[in-house]
């Protein structure tokens, strides 16, 4: 996470980190899934996602505003997965949880998206 020390942008700095720890919290939630269940798909889906997450934290660090908006999109897709699963299982965690800190994380990302070009 070398790259977060050169910010110019105090904004997109808090992007960045917010995104780093929501793609943390996706992946840890993949390898408990692994763990406890033996989900290879979940491993495997939650990897693939963190990985998209962190290249966008690479785009927003440049200015980037693909990077925030493939964020944005990724984020939303979670939602709509952990809600789903969610509204499927009727059980809070980790489905429920993941879905709240889905929309948390968006309203975030969409605060002031205009400082990045």
């Amino acid at each position: 996470v070398r790259f977060l020390v050169n910010f110019k942008d105090d904004y997109m700095q808090k992007k960045s980190l917010i995104t780093i720890g929501y793609a943390s919290l996706i992946l840890m939630g993949g390898i408990t899934g692994y763990i406890v269940a033996g989900s290879l798909a979940s491993l495997l889906s939650s990897s693939l996602f963190a990985i998209s997450l962190l290249v966008c934290v690479w785009l927003i660090e440049k200015g980037k505003k693909a990077g925030l908006r493939l964020a944005m999109l990724l984020t939303t897709i979670l939602f709509f997965f952990f809600g789903y699963r969610f509204l499927t299982t009727l059980h809070f965690f980790p489905s429920g949880a993941m879905a709240l800190l889905s929309v948390l994380t968006l309203l975030r990302l969409f605060q002031r998206e205009s400082s990045c070009k």
